[in-house]
């Protein structure tokens, strides 16, 4: 018998629970008036088997299934699962409810499965629709693109290694599945009509995956473990279409299936946005403000994408061996899916501010995280990086980034007003773009350290080079952008070497070959370390000749004063740093399964960044930007409101 042609059942659920700190599916607890207990961590508790005698008979599936349930490690975040509708016919998510083990805000969990009812949202013929638990006060139930976002009051679906998932309609089981020890009964006799599948991972070293029904099996169900099989990549708003084997050789987050002609990942066709097998692959997608009204109008172009600015970044990324691939949307007029239009870069309504940080909101501005869930489909999320052209940040910085993460704000409106060089707006937003994008690949600005203007940490997240760097690290050029920024000389810009007005501009992150700068033991003749060209050398103390001999400074060469920036480490040794043999390129692939797996080779890296939910919250330590000087340069800072423990803000 399927849960179709079933009687509901009559028994009640027992009353058992265990105390686990959680955060999850949200929604009110309401007891269920049917079906057993189980499902939470550890499973089983309380519950009364199926009865004896059930069929296992494939059905032609109709309605809303569910097609995905999310693994959920530890107790710091709440599982996510998708439904697809099966039917030819729109579908209203509020005719059915769901039941699950859940916890509350305070931690509590109780293993009987709770009714969760669900709001209104149309599910439209053959869609994929996420159901996950809302961490923001600026998302609701249908604010984002393939996320039902459940309001945060009262209790909290959960599963661990075992659990229990049911969609009900009309008091009548419509799918359920049950894995791990659990024996929670389904509402309808036979609802589930076999032996448990398989318990979920749910170790430190199994983030990311999820217990999926594969493309091809959606059109019938068997109540039974036969549709189930575990994944390591999920696949949230799209098809379950990564085969279960599927590697990522080149550790970008990838699944190499997905490289491939012909190759899919959540019903995404990376490979004909151009990603490839065996090379590193980095998505972005970039969303800009509308043109600004008031005193604003008319000075769009600071916050409009450029398309120098893209060309630079790639080409610098291309050097390396690596792809960045940008989806503007159709900002620079490029055809759909050609050139930076890969069909979802969006412009957003204009504000005057931005702010990032939900613990930090500000009177006037709009929250960046708004905006993303509107425009970025649920399908992107473990893949695409986000990024947000605005005007003015909420605290006057020229942009925010988090570190290890995926999100990024680029608000340059102040910086770049009054420009009309489009060579020099390319270039300026180029470089800005670059610099926050390696925050989000795990750098700092002085590399692996937040140690600040080290002259041989030769990288555009050092803000010594924030006008750029000179193509050749042996000549005048690095000096240039010292003595600078020392006050020992002053250059204007059309004299600088591969100056930000000029098309042979530079930029570039560190390859980490410099060597250590002792301010204690100094020799011009080396100048940054990395060699010198005939007659260049590094003029440490300002006196205007070549000192042959070591000599040792009292000021830190990194300390410039005119920026308020002293070195509190003062002539300690300076280091250089990998830039390049140390991007971390997995952002999405931490707990609750809303990510991939964790890359091989890349597990000393990840152990640094913050534990990341692409879909529940997906927000972690963020650098801020300080405002620039007058030539371009800035003191940023670490902002350590988001918290690594993964709080939700409200």
């Amino acid at each position: 018998m399927t849960s179709e042609n079933c009687p509901p059942s009559r028994r009640h659920p027992a009353s058992a629970g265990v105390l686990l700190a959680t955060t999850g599916i949200v929604a009110a607890a309401l007891l269920s008036a049917c079906g057993g207990g189980g499902g939470g961590s550890g499973g089983g508790t309380g519950g009364t088997p199926q009865p004896t005698g059930c069929q296992v008979n494939s059905v032609a599936s109709s309605g809303l299934i569910i097609s995905e349930i999310a693994t959920n490690f530890g107790s710091t975040s709440g599982p996510w699962l998708e439904v697809y509708n099966a039917s030819s016919t729109a579908v209203d998510l509020a005719a059915y409810s769901l039941r699950s083990g859940t916890s509350d805000a305070t931690g509590k969990m109780d293993a009987s499965p709770s009714t969760l009812p669900l709001p209104s949202v149309s599910v439209a013929p053959g869609a994929y629709l996420v159901i996950a638990a809302k961490s923001t006060s600026v998302v609701n139930a249908v604010t984002a693109q393939g996320v039902v976002y459940l309001d945060a009051a009262g209790r909290f679906a959960h599963w661990q290694d075992s659990g229990f998932v049911e969609l009900v309609k009309g008091g009548a089981t419509q799918d359920a599945v049950r894995f791990g020890t659990s024996s929670a009964a389904t509402s309808s006799e036979c609802g589930w009509a076999d032996a448990n599948v398989a318990a979920l991972p749910s170790s430190p070293n199994d983030f990311g995956r999820a217990l999926v029904r594969r493309v091809g099996t959606m059109d019938r169900r068997s109540n039974s473990a036969a549709d189930w099989s575990m994944a390591a990549f999920t696949t949230p708003g799209g098809p379950n279409d990564v085969p279960a084997d599927a590697a990522d050789a080149d550790n970008d987050g990838i699944p190499d299936t997905a490289e491939v002609p012909g190759g899919h990942y959540a019903g995404l066709d990376l490979y004909a946005m151009g990603a490839r097998a065996g090379r590193p692959d980095i998505f972005v997608q970039i969303d800009h403000m509308a043109p600004g009204t008031g005193e604003w109008a008319g000075w769009e172009a600071g916050w409009t994408p450029q398309r120098r600015a893209l060309e630079i970044v790639t080409a610098a990324f291309a050097r390396r061996g690596y792809a960045i691939h940008f989806d503007v949307g159709n900002a620079l007029g490029d055809a759909a899916g050609t050139g930076y239009n890969l069909g979802a870069g969006s412009q957003v309504p204009f504000s005057e501010c931005i702010y990032f940080d939900a613990t930090r909101p500000a009177s006037g501005c709009s929250y960046a995280f708004q905006h993303k869930v509107l425009t970025m489909p649920a399908n992107r999320r473990n893949v695409f990086h986000y990024v947000l052209l605005a005007v003015n940040h909420s605290e006057g910085a020229n942009g925010q980034a988090e570190l290890g993460g995926n999100d990024v704000v680029l608000t340059q409106g102040f910086q770049l007003r009054g420009w009309s060089n489009s060579t020099y707006l390319g270039n300026i937003q180029g470089l800005g773009l670059m610099h926050e994008l390696g925050h989000n690949l795990g750098l700092r600005h002085g590399g692996f350290e937040d140690r600040n203007y080290k002259p041989n940490y030769y990288s555009i997240m050092n803000y010594l080079y924030q006008g750029g760097l000179a193509v050749n690290p042996k000549g005048e050029g690095p000096m240039q952008r010292w003595y600078g920024a020392r006050g020992v000389r002053q250059y204007p810009l059309d004299a600088v070497i591969n100056s930000p007005i000029n098309t042979d501009f530079f930029i570039d992150y560190s390859d980490g070959s410099g060597s250590v700068l002792d301010g204690r033991s100094l020799l011009e003749s080396e100048l940054i370390g990395r060699g010198a060209d005939p007659g260049v050398f590094a003029d440490w103390n300002a006196n205007g000749i070549l000192d042959v001999g070591r000599y040792g400074v009292s000021t830190a060469l990194n300390s410039i004063p005119a920026f308020g920036y002293l070195d509190p480490e003062g002539a300690q040794p300076m280091r250089d740093y990998n830039d390049w043999g140390n991007l971390q390129l997995t952002f999405a692939r931490r707990i609750t399964g809303t990510s991939t797996i964790l890359s091989v080779g890349s597990a000393d890296r990840n152990k640094r960044g913050a534990m990341i939910d692409s879909l529940v919250d997906d927000r972690q330590p963020s650098i801020v930007e300080l405002p620039s000087t007058p030539d371009g340069s800035s003191a940023g800072s670490i902002n350590r409101s988001a918290q690594q423990s993964h709080s939700h803000h409200e």
